[in-house]
């Protein structure tokens, strides 16, 4: 039997028997049963006895109830965040066979704000809103929105938003997928390293052994939160089409990825990670020439000295875009005619002339190139006012795998129109818990700088 209809058998068992038990309290009280009151009063006793039972079953059956309940409500959040996490779709993004058209986006019929129809339709109880939120719901993979809290400000935001703004980190940070990533559940991470290790060596027949005792170190290293804010007047956000809210995201996402990047590279440890730049233990090639064949010259020792210390090959490359411009449109005379100094081409002895394809361009929004068979990338985030003329940039060679990003809370994404009641804005706040240490492998990596590379 199901257990709600048991439920209701139950009660109607103790309904049933409570009446019988009021009926026979009543005749004694009237007196109407002089004659045979302790039989009475032993009918009562049973029916009281049997009640027992009957309502420790109810409440049984209740509790189940409830806890059942519960289940399904978890249950139901759980498919609601599983189908929140799926990739690959931006919010309101129709399926292959969506019948329908969009309600938002650039492909909608008409230009309408997703977050001024929410607050519309939330706090407004306007149908026509509450109607095309209705409508952008049809045809979606996963769920389109959750709940906010009023009374913090919040109101119905698409969750896939928190995921765009993730996506977009990704998008535009050159060095992250360069690094290692951990997830940690705290603001501290701990690092042992060895400073010096056992020792073996030949020994001569009934000579003392060579003997050395381990020594351990570690080090700390910090996570930090990066936030910002974006504030749009309501007015905006009503009228304004589709691109508006994107814009925020967007913009947000761009500047979060852009400020963790110059902390990899050149943070100071101080309120932010700190850098490759500022951590002790990484080596340095002194660059005093300007032309291009001693940078490259720079770079084979610094590629050269991660072998030797590192005792492992590099994996990347990474400099500022004009550092790279200098080392493509490098050229050089020989019995051949000009010639370029890097990139394979269609000149004589296949070097690359004026004709063939600048190396590293026309693959994505930054240049990515190699030399001697390494892979550079390029990101305007590398420094160029170092220096004791603050004019200076660097070339990072090294293991960047061995960098470690410390993900403790990834991009959120909250608004409100509160903070700003009486001008009647929405301010858009993202935020993420990051840290960053190279110090595991301080060895891994190389920087060549120094007044050869002034201005880039």
């Amino acid at each position: 039997m199901d257990p709600n209809e048991r439920l209701d058998k139950v009660t109607e068992k103790i309904t049933e028997l409570e009446g019988k038990a009021a009926a026979l309290v009543e005749k004694i009280e009237s007196g109407a049963a002089s004659d045979g009151v302790e039989e009475v009063k032993e009918q009562v006793k049973s029916i009281q006895e049997s009640l027992e039972p009957l309502v420790a079953e109810k409440a049984d059956l209740e509790g189940k109830a409830v806890i059942k309940a519960l289940e399904d409500e978890v249950r139901s959040l759980r498919e609601r965040a599983d189908a929140a996490r799926k990739p690959g779709r931006l919010p309101f993004q129709r399926t292959e066979n969506g019948a329908k058209s969009a309600v938002y986006g650039p492909e909608a019929k008409t230009s309408k704000s997703f977050y001024a129809d929410v607050k519309s339709a939330q706090h407004e109880a306007n149908a026509a809103s509450a109607k095309r939120i209705e409508e952008s719901l049809e045809g979606l993979e996963g769920k389109a929105m959750v709940e906010g809290t009023d009374s913090a400000g919040g109101f119905l935001v698409p969750p896939d938003v928190s995921s765009d703004l993730q996506r977009l980190r990704y998008t535009n940070s050159v060095l992250r997928g360069l690094f290692s990533t951990v997830q940690v559940s705290t603001d501290e991470f701990i690092i042992p390293s060895v400073t010096s290790g056992l020792t073996a060596g030949w020994v001569a027949e009934l000579a003392e052994k060579p003997a050395a005792d381990l020594a351990f170190a570690s080090a700390a290293t910090n996570v930090f939160t990066a936030a910002g804010l974006a504030v749009v007047s309501n007015q905006l956000l009503k009228d304004a089409n589709w691109s508006v809210d994107q814009l925020v995201n967007t913009d947000l996402a761009f500047r979060l990825a852009q400020l963790e990047e110059v902390a990899f590279i050149n943070g100071s440890g101080t309120g932010q990670p700190r850098g490759i730049l500022n951590t002790s233990g990484v080596g340095a090639v002194a660059l005093t020439s300007t032309a291009v064949i001693d940078l490259l010259q720079a770079i084979v020792t610094a590629i050269t000295n991660v072998y030797t210390e590192y005792k492992g090959p590099p994996d990347a490359i990474v400099m500022h875009p004009r550092t790279w411009a200098r080392i493509a449109s490098a050229r050089t005379e020989s019995g051949t005619g000009e010639s370029f100094l890097v990139g394979p081409g269609t000149g004589l002895g296949g070097n690359r002339n004026f004709n063939d394809q600048l190396p590293g361009y026309g693959q994505g929004a930054l240049p990515v190139g190699s030399v001697f068979g390494f892979p550079v990338y390029t990101t305007a985030n590398v420094p160029t006012n170092l220096g004791a003329g603050t004019n200076e940039s660097r070339v990072i060679v090294g293991r960047f795998k061995t960098g470690l990003i410390l993900d403790r809370e990834d991009v959120t994404y909250a608004s409100s129109e509160h903070v700003y009641f009486t001008s009647n804005r929405t301010v858009f706040r993202a935020e993420e818990r990051v840290g960053f240490t190279a110090a595991r492998y301080p060895k891994a990596f190389q920087v060549v700088g120094g007044v050869g590379l002034v201005n880039g």
